[in-house]
């Protein structure tokens, strides 16, 4: 059980640090590593469902403070009372989950049968579940507006793919991971010998 809520405790944080990062809040160099606790509990997870449902925790939370402005937007100009809009908005917000869910699933799978660098497989992953046009727009949101002026025009050459690619590795490579690696050893759900390959 102290397992679960440690993986749990990671999901919202990496929740937090993705909604902190948007404008409202302002603290975009957050967006760097706000996805380093989620892939320590997808690698971490005992298996590739429970990686995709605190995938969809992680997002689900993130989209759900990121747009809490969605409600009074339903509200308001769709002319609904709250009884209409809040499961509108909660069916919305449970949808949006689904890419992170399917980011930590696949790099779950992906880690597991390929062994290849987490460098290497975040990075492709998260392109893979965009170019799937899964949630393109919400998870582009989230990150260009991260992104201070200067590197939005990394998305003006590669467009959103190149964004999150760049994004994922320097996450994934940041001096946060090396500190938390621990963590992983602490779940006590992967052998010790496996370690998390960087390089």
């Amino acid at each position: 059980m102290r397992v679960v809520g440690l993986q749990i405790g990671l999901s919202l944080l990496s929740a937090v640090l993705l909604f902190s990062s948007v404008p409202t809040f302002g603290l975009w160099p957050l967006m760097w590593i706000a996805v380093v606790p989620e892939l320590l509990v997808a690698l971490g997870a005992s298996t590739p469902k429970r990686a995709f449902f605190y995938g969809w925790l992680t997002g689900a939370v993130a989209h759900g403070f990121a747009f809490y402005w969605m409600d009074g937007l339903l509200e308001r100009f769709g002319h609904m009372s709250p009884i209409e809009s809040l499961p509108i908005m909660g069916l919305l917000i449970a949808y949006q989950g689904l890419a992170f869910a399917f980011f930590s699933w696949g790099v779950r799978r992906a880690w597991q049968r390929t062994g290849w660098p987490l460098a290497v497989l975040a990075p492709l992953v998260m392109v893979a579940v965009e170019a799937k046009n899964l949630l393109q727009v919400q998870l582009h949101s989230f990150h260009v507006a991260a992104f201070p002026c200067r590197f939005r025009s990394l998305h003006e050459v590669g467009g959103h793919s190149l964004l999150d690619f760049l994004l994922y590795l320097q996450q994934i490579e940041t001096e946060f991971l090396g500190g938390l690696i621990a963590v992983v050893r602490l779940l006590g759900e992967r052998p010790a010998d496996a370690g998390l390959q960087l390089r």
